[in-house]
């Protein structure tokens, strides 16, 4: 499966709600740090797909 930035933070959204419901402050965290994990692979994903589509764009003019 090839995620996308979007699905990463709509991950990342539902961690942060699942912390506000929790009691227990480990839990709580496990779930802030999870989102901030997820968001940050949402910020790596926009980055490598940016780059894909730069690579494709300059191949595409190097043949063309």
């Amino acid at each position: 499966m090839k995620e996308t930035p979007a699905d990463y933070l709509r991950l990342a959204a539902a961690a942060r709600m699942e912390a506000v419901n929790v009691v227990l402050e480990n839990v709580r965290e496990k779930y802030l740090t999870s989102a901030h994990t997820l968001e940050g692979l949402a910020r790596l994903a926009d980055e490598v797909t940016k780059v894909r589509a730069k690579r494709l764009a300059t191949s595409h003019a190097a043949i063309g």
